[in-house]
Order: structure tokens, then sequence, then C-alpha cells
């Protein structure tokens, strides 16, 4: 008896992969190519923080800035081309809108910036106002290779190696200014980052149903970095130079991404989805960064490269097979 119910639920069981894969192949997702769009709402963090503007009290840091960054729209376009069922490579592009913050503390002829020698800058030293602003733009671009071991959409689990190569420019600028009585003197730093390398990963597709599928997508890379920066520090209003320089160099800049999604078959050539991603950099030169309180020569032209941003937020969107 005990035999014969372990080979009844052993027949049910098989019946059901049976049939679960039967309908997804019937959805034959058999289409050469499949194109998405995507909208995405990703925010900006991580950065150390450095003490910009000193006073009795109080003082303000370039954290306080970033906090202000918000949840920014952007877009991500993409193609897929299906060589067979084990086999996809993908293009894809993604943007997201420029990232901002700003923020200022007022006071009564006590705001300093902490130079080692405060007679560096007068402009910088007991002013009534100071303000910081930071920008930042993140853009990506990729090409992978997608190796499916078992077909997607097709068997109750899928899981799929990943090797691409991806070229990201992250450009940043961080505007320092002073005011003292009516002058007006700044710190400027602008810097530019230009990824280019690879990354490898995985993802595994789990198809509970005909129509429903959940994802889950993991990424490690590194990057051949060429980074920029330039760096202007005016005093008396501007009109005198206290610092110009430009300075290049290079770094190993690394990635980790994550991200999850669930997505619904509308059709046969139709799909919808939604999801989360997460993307972290170490190695970066970042604007605020390169901002240094030494007022040396050989020290005020270093190149910080010791950077890390992490990019989340939430993105949805549909994928049209043909």
């Amino acid at each position: 008896m005990q035999h014969r119910t372990s080979l009844f639920l052993g027949s049910a069981i098989l019946l059901l992969t049976s049939s679960l894969m039967a309908v997804n192949e019937d959805m034959s997702f058999n289409q050469r190519f499949t194109a998405y769009a995507d909208y995405v709402a990703l925010n900006r963090d991580h950065l150390n923080n450095k003490k910009v503007v000193s006073s009795p009290g109080k003082n303000l840091g370039t954290k306080k800035t970033l906090d202000r960054f918000k949840f920014e729209s952007g877009y991500r376009v993409g193609l897929f081309y299906h060589t067979s069922s084990f086999n996809s490579f993908e293009a894809s592009f993604m943007h997201v809108n420029e990232w901002e913050g700003s923020s200022h503390i007022k006071g009564m002829a006590n705001l300093s910036f902490p130079f080692s020698n405060p007679s560096f800058a007068q402009d910088f030293f007991q002013a009534n106002y100071a303000r910081e602003e930071y920008k930042s733009q993140f853009n990506t671009a990729e090409v992978n290779w997608w190796y499916h071991f078992t077909p997607r959409r097709v068997n109750y689990f899928s899981f799929s190696s990943i090797l691409g190569i991806r070229y990201i420019p992250l450009d940043e600028e961080f505007h320092l200014t002073f005011k003292k009585n009516t002058y007006r003197s700044s710190y400027d730093v602008e810097t530019k980052n230009r990824l280019y390398g690879g990354h490898i990963g995985g993802n595994l597709q789990w198809n509970p149903t005909d129509a429903l599928s959940w994802e889950i997508t993991g990424k490690a890379g590194a990057f051949y970095n060429p980074v920029e920066n330039h760096l202007f520090v005016g005093d008396l209003n501007n009109t005198v130079t206290l610092v110009r320089f430009q300075r290049e160099g290079s770094t190993t800049t690394f990635l980790g991404e994550a991200a999850l999604l669930l997505s619904y078959q509308l059709g046969r050539y139709v799909n919808v989805h939604l999801g989360y991603q997460i993307l972290y950099l170490a190695n970066l030169a970042l604007a605020p960064e390169q901002v240094t309180s030494r007022t040396e020569p050989t020290l005020r032209s270093r190149l910080n490269k010791e950077g890390t941003i992490m990019i989340q937020g939430a993105f949805a969107g549909i994928n049209f097979g043909f």
C-alpha cells in the first residue's frame, strides 16, 4: 500500500511538472528578439563625510548635502537576441537624471574653512555665509552573453551564467561658496570617472506558474578607470586665484550589483515586470573627497581615488518578443 501511494505521488508530481513545462512551451518564448524598456527611480548614497565649514557650536559637512539627494527618474532600454534556447546576447543602456543637493549655513563673521593655515584665504576666514552644492551624473551601457543551463520560462527553475563588458561614466561637481561682507569666493571641484571593464554573474529564474516568474540576478566586475580632477580656489571676490590645477590618474574600480525581479506574461509576445536593484562601486574619484584643508602645494594637487557609492531603487517596464 505504501509503495502504491509513493508511486501515485511520484506520478502526480511528474505530471504536474510536465504540465508546467508544456504550458510554458506552448507560450513558446521562441522569438528571436526581445526588446524591453524600463522606468527607473534610483537614489545615490554613500560618501565619507568631510567638514568644510566650521564655527563655534555648529559645522557643515559634505554628508549633509548628499542626504539632500532624492530619488531621480531615468530609463533603461535593451535588446536580447536569442540564438537558441541556451544562448542569448543582450545590449542595454541606462540613464539616470542628475542627482543634486545643496546646504547652507549662516553666521556672525564666525564661519571658516578649516585650512591648515587660516590666513591662506581671507574670504574663507570669519565669513558670514557659506553654501555647498553637489551634483552627480551616472549612466551605464553593457553588452552581455547569457548561457542558459536550462531553458528559460520552460523549466520550473532556470539558471543562466552572464559574461559581459560595460562602460560607466560618472561626472561630479562640488561647489563651496563663502561670503564675507560683499565678497564671494569659491572652492570648486569637478571630477570625471570613465569605467571600462567587464563583469561576470548569474541569474536564477523560478517559474511557479505558466505566466508568473521570479528572478534574482547578481554581477561582480572590475574596471580600468582613468580619472580627472579639476580644482579652483579663489579669494578676494574670486579676483585672486589661490589654486587652479588639473590632475589626471587611473585606478581599478570594483563593481557589485544585484537585482530582484517579478514578471508576468500577458500573452505570447508581451511581458510586464517590476523589481528592485542595488549597485555598488568602490575606488572612485568623487568631487567632495578632493577637498582638502592642507595648503602645501604638493598636497593640494593630490587625487583621492578611494570613494565609494551605492545606487539603489525600483524599476518597472515591459518586454516585447518578436
